[in-house]
């Protein structure tokens, strides 16, 4: 079974309504990232999905691994932008926008060089990561990398603000487009 079609149909099963819309994001199940679902008339189908590289949940890996957090702990940023003030979040702005009724991943993170440092560390982590990087716009946008080890400061408490609310921005637009293509909440 599909990985995106199990969390929608887990959503829906315990929902307790007859008919409803479901919005799957996820780093990657399968090929998928995001997904929508309409659910009527014992019923259901995949409405749209959205594939890597256009993958919030991956974008949201990278500044977990970014902030000096591994695979799994995306809920400590989560928790740490309660700290902070969304004073970055226009940076985010040119990293991932929507376009054409799309939600868009600016191609220069996916050929960053910093990318599989942070992909690396996010996964394994335990490494540090080199502090210079020539053409990396992750780099150039947020500066050095957090290693692990390293105090937490205001501008990391800002930086997870920064892309907590872009994140529900992005996801916002998911959900309104999913009501637009079924008229159901």
């Amino acid at each position: 079974v599909n990985h995106h079609e199990c969390h929608a149909f887990q959503a829906f099963c315990l929902s307790g309504f007859d008919e409803a819309s479901v919005l799957v994001i996820d780093g990657r199940g399968e090929l998928e990232s995001s997904s929508g679902w309409h659910f009527h008339d014992l019923k259901y189908e995949k409405l749209w999905f959205d594939s890597p590289p256009t993958s919030l949940g991956y974008l949201y890996l990278l500044i977990t691994s970014f902030l000096g957090f591994t695979y799994g702990d995306e809920y400590k940023v989560m928790g740490l932008s309660a700290y902070g003030s969304p004073k970055y979040k226009n940076k985010f702005d040119n990293l991932m926008f929507i376009q054409d009724n799309k939600i868009v991943i600016n191609e220069k993170v996916y050929s960053d060089p910093l990318l599989n440092q942070l992909l690396f560390r996010a996964f394994w982590l335990k490494n540090k990561i080199p502090k210079k990087y020539s053409n990396s716009v992750l780099f150039e946008t947020f500066g050095e990398p957090r290693n692990p080890e390293e105090q937490i400061t205001q501008y990391h408490k800002d930086l997870a603000a920064s892309v907590q609310a872009k994140f529900e921005e992005l996801s916002f637009f998911l959900l309104n487009k999913l009501y637009r293509n079924t008229n159901c909440k």
